[in-house]
């Protein structure tokens, strides 16, 4: 479980650390359909992950989104993946609810994990 407010990725100074410098360690795949909302787990040991959708979706966690999300609602943990467009999110192991926006597709979360590296007080450099 990550820390509200805390970068995930930063040095021992509190310098960002740039998220293309990372390791993958694991990947789950999700279909998901127009309109149905399903609940699907995220194994465990993911945490910091990389999220791709073929077609736009929203996740959530510990609640189960509607089929079709209903205008001016809040939706506590629930994330908008948008087509075509990687992000970065943090999840939590666990059932998440997974539902598709007027198409089916596939949702990629990969799990990464920061370089070691560069959390080393001495680090190597080249050049």
């Amino acid at each position: 479980m990550s820390v509200k407010g805390l970068y995930p990725l930063s040095s021992q100074d509190g310098k960002a650390i740039p998220l293309d410098i990372v390791k993958p360690s694991n990947l789950v795949v999700f279909n998901f359909a127009a309109n149905i909302s399903a609940d699907v787990v995220i194994p465990s040991g993911f945490n910091l992950c990389w999220i791709y959708a073929t077609k736009a979706c929203i996740l959530q966690s510990g609640a189960s989104i509607p089929d079709v999300p209903a205008e001016g609602t809040a939706y506590p943990n629930a994330a908008y993946i948008p087509e075509g467009m990687p992000l970065t999110l943090v999840l939590e192991p666990g059932q998440i609810s997974l539902v598709g926006l007027e198409e089916a597709g596939t949702l990629y979360i990969n799990c990464i994990e920061q370089w070691a590296a560069l959390l080393q007080a001495k680090q190597i450099s080249v050049g």
